[in-house]
């Protein structure tokens, strides 16, 4: 009976071994201590595209969760596997997951982070601009983070109507490019930069208007210049080239009597005849001027 008792204590003993093996209980290593540790996701992937002066949020996960210690490879640690960077430049992070208790260590894994528009945040001053026909107009360009190298290229393009470059200039950053206007027409001025390393371009879109100058001999004036005492005139401009931007004044002799698209004498009296001027104005400061008589007659004195 000796025996028997001891064999079936033997395989009592074995089989206990064996369960603590599978479930993880008794002194024996757990199968998740035993097991390799790996980073098994990365959230939004591996390849990630932002704008420049953007940030990022790199995340992965693990097999497991006991007590790691992510290692970044621009020095960055973590426990929960996130790392926050704003890169200036494409670059690529690293990250390998540690567990220090049970001296494991995961597969590194590897992001590619592309800066884009990196070369972006550009200003054209004026943005908008008004000049003779025959004039210089001048426009500055400047670009933030400019490197100033021979794969950096800052450009301006001037454009006619029917969209053909006209002329095109090259100029460093900050610099200011002067071009004649040699037709009655709104030019586009694009400042390109190329890159010629990543191949990324930007542009901005400006406009330089010609201004049409007023003369005299497109100028007339219709309306009714001859009334009746206690009677209205309207007396209006009529031109040959009229511009939207013009502003018409008024005078009677020197004395300016008003600003507006037509002049209005209501209730007239005598005192309201005499020699009046129209000066037609453009917004550069330039103007011409047609003058005309206006005449009151008492109708109760014909």
């Amino acid at each position: 009976m000796g025996s028997a008792f001891q064999r079936i204590d033997a395989n009592f003993e074995a089989l206990t071994a064996i369960l603590n093996n599978i479930t993880g209980n008794g002194s024996g290593s757990s199968s998740e201590e035993n097991s390799e540790l790996q980073i098994v996701s990365a959230l939004g992937g591996t390849t990630i595209e932002i704008d420049y002066g953007q940030s990022v949020v790199l995340a992965v996960t693990a097999n497991t969760t006991n007590n790691l210690l992510y290692v970044w490879s621009d020095g960055t640690e973590s426990a929960d596997g996130r790392c926050a960077l704003t890169p200036t430049e494409s670059t690529t992070i690293s990250v390998t997951a540690y567990d220090t208790e049970n001296s494991r260590q995961s597969n590194t894994v590897t992001f590619s982070v592309a800066v884009r528009n990196k070369l972006g945040h550009f200003t054209i001053r004026p943005r908008k601009q008004m000049v003779y026909s025959g004039d210089t107009a001048t426009v500055t360009v400047s670009v933030d983070n400019w490197v100033a190298d021979d794969n950096h290229i800052l450009t301006i393009n001037q454009y006619d109507d029917f969209g053909s470059i006209d002329k095109q200039y090259e100029l460093t950053n900050g610099a200011a490019v002067s071009f004649p206007i040699v037709a009655d027409h709104t030019y586009g001025v694009y400042g390109l930069v190329i890159d010629g390393e990543d191949f990324q371009w930007e542009k901005i879109e400006g406009v330089v208007e010609v201004c049409v100058r007023p003369t005299a001999a497109d100028i007339s004036v219709v309306g009714n210049t001859a009334g009746l005492v206690g009677g209205t005139l309207t007396i209006t401009p009529q031109l040959s080239k009229p511009q939207d931007y013009y502003t018409y004044k008024w005078y009677r002799g020197d004395v300016l009597v008003s600003i507006a698209d037509e002049l209005t004498i209501a209730n007239a009296t005598l005192a309201d005849a005499g020699n009046y001027t129209l000066r037609v104005c453009d917004p550069l400061g330039g103007y011409a001027e047609k003058s005309f008589t206006i005449t009151i007659t008492d109708g109760n004195n014909s």
